[in-house]
């Protein structure tokens, strides 16, 4: 993953979560925890404000619109596209994982994604 996908992966996962941690980003992410206190700087760099309080967060969650899928159109994707991902590469299962949390970052609260696959 390039630095510039990571960063916005990075964006998506704080949009869609309340506070991570270092830790939480640098696994997912698959990078080490000074990787992400670095991404996280380059992302204060360009007036995106991120504070940190038991984890990182967002301070304004409107300047990045939301993917407009539904939790049906969210959940047919998990459903349908990520189980024939997996069996194609090797790093399939991490791909999975991080359009998984992409897709989470759809849903509504009353409407999780389907994480069963």
């Amino acid at each position: 993953m390039s630095k510039s996908e990571r960063l916005i992966f990075i964006l998506s996962l704080l949009r869609s979560s309340k506070y991570l941690r270092a830790k939480d980003l640098a696994l997912k992410c698959g990078v080490s925890e000074r990787t992400i206190y670095r991404d996280i700087i380059s992302i204060s760099g360009i007036n995106i404000p991120i504070y940190y309080e038991n984890g990182y967060r967002l301070l304004n969650q409107e300047f990045m619109p939301p993917v407009n899928f539904t939790s049906s159109e969210a959940n047919f994707l998990v459903t349908l596209l990520l189980p024939r991902v997996k069996y194609h590469r090797k790093n399939a299962h991490r791909i999975a994982e991080r359009i998984l949390d992409k897709l989470e970052a759809c849903r509504t609260p009353e409407q999780p994604v389907n994480a069963a696959w």
